[in-house]
């Protein structure tokens, strides 16, 4: 299963949104019956506004055939909390993880 990546570094808004989830749409688009795993790492992130969160999920809700599972690199706690709730909203298998290299053995075998 392919493993898509995306790197967030500062303060996300819609349009940075956009602009990470544009690539991601492509390849999206290019995948299989089986799906694939992404991988976004938000160590960067330094915060976020409402209306790229809820872009952000709405996003998640229309590609979750095509999702397998996320991966999510951040360390900060509360964020944690957040995607966790996003996932079981969405209904896709999305896990929080410290470190880059977890989140990718993570996605790419579950």
């Amino acid at each position: 299963m392919p493993v898509l990546t995306a790197k967030i570094v500062g303060h996300l808004d819609k349009q940075n949104l956009s602009g990470a989830l544009g690539p991601l749409d492509a390849q999206l688009a290019g995948v299989g019956p089986e799906g694939a795993a992404v991988l976004f790492d938000i160590s960067g992130m330094t915060s976020y506004d409402g209306e790229a969160r809820t872009a952000y999920i709405q996003w998640q809700t229309l590609q979750r055939d095509r999702l397998q599972r996320i991966a999510v690199v951040t360390q900060r706690t509360l964020w944690h909390m957040v995607i966790a709730a996003i996932g079981l909203a969405s209904k896709v298998s999305v896990k929080t993880f410290s470190t880059v290299a977890e989140a990718r053995r993570w996605a790419e075998h579950g």
